[in-house]
């Protein structure tokens, strides 16, 4: 059971429709996230959070994160899908997480 303290952020459920080649744009949250969850309705979506950590080398590495909006996307504008934080990306069931932070997905996965 997860318990909110008084005056924690919490986001109202979002739902999305993308057409065909459809993003969202790169944004920064306001608050830390407890949880996200992606529900992909056609299998071939992808996410990519270029600020995530993906082990304990990289946790240690940068314990402060950025501080404002502003630094967030500046930061994030230098990383690259696929290089620096984890992307999630419709794929083969038989490509699974691998050390540059991409994570296959694929239809009936949940």
């Amino acid at each position: 059971k997860v318990r909110l303290s008084v005056g924690a952020g919490c986001e109202d459920l979002q739902v999305l429709n993308y057409d065909e080649g459809g993003q969202y744009i790169l944004h920064h949250d306001a608050n830390d996230r407890v949880l996200t969850v992606l529900y992909y309705l056609n299998g071939v979506g992808g996410t990519w959070f270029p600020l995530a950590r993906r082990d304990e080398q990289e946790m240690n590495h940068n314990m402060m994160g950025p501080r404002t909006r502003e630094e967030a996307l500046a930061l994030a504008n230098e990383c690259e899908p696929g290089i620096n934080g984890l992307l999630l990306s419709g794929n083969s069931r038989n490509n699974y997480a691998n050390r540059d932070g991409t994570v296959g997905i694929d239809a009936g996965d949940a």
